[in-house]
């Protein structure tokens, strides 16, 4: 599984080299999707796939694009480019999209607010988060017990293995 990592992060590498972003950004949701499939269901180490972090990957601004591959390859092939984009602030997306009075949902990622109960939804504001429960509350209340369960199967786990 390594390999298929690896292979997928030298070919989101050179997309970025030869300046086919786009395609880079399919690529490393290819790497999100797998890699969360193997944290839940192989190592067993997450409850399940986190969709906020895949959606910001298919949407990433450049210097998240970059620090995704950059942390996942040996080589320094992108310290140039890391170079170039780190000053662009990192943007993630608001969960309350049709109602979120900012421009296409977009946030500063460090200035988000998240769900507490369920840690998946993540907001502009409060208000944006407030608005959006109504929505959000059947999704929220599902992750928070897949969460609950996945914690409680840990605990049995690590007292087993004692």
């Amino acid at each position: 599984m390594k390999h298929i990592l690896s292979y997928f992060s030298s070919v989101g590498t050179q997309q970025i080299l030869d300046g086919d972003d786009d395609a880079a950004r399919i690529t490393s949701a290819v790497i999100v999707v797998f890699e969360e499939f193997i944290a839940s269901k192989v190592n067993k180490t997450k409850a399940g796939v986190h969709t906020q972090k895949l959606l910001e990957m298919v949407n990433a601004d450049d210097h998240t694009l970059v620090s995704f591959f950059r942390k996942r390859i040996t080589c320094s092939c992108l310290d140039k480019k890391h170079k170039e984009v780190k000053s662009i602030k990192k943007m993630g997306y608001c969960n309350n999209v049709d109602q979120c009075p900012l421009p296409g949902g977009k946030v500063e990622r460090s200035n988000m607010l998240y769900c507490t109960r369920c840690s998946v939804a993540y907001y502009c504001s409060r208000d944006c988060q407030e608005t959006h429960w109504s929505d959000h509350r059947e999704v929220c209340k599902k992750k928070a017990e897949e969460n609950a369960k996945f914690e409680q199967e840990m605990r049995i786990r690590d007292q087993n293995s004692m």
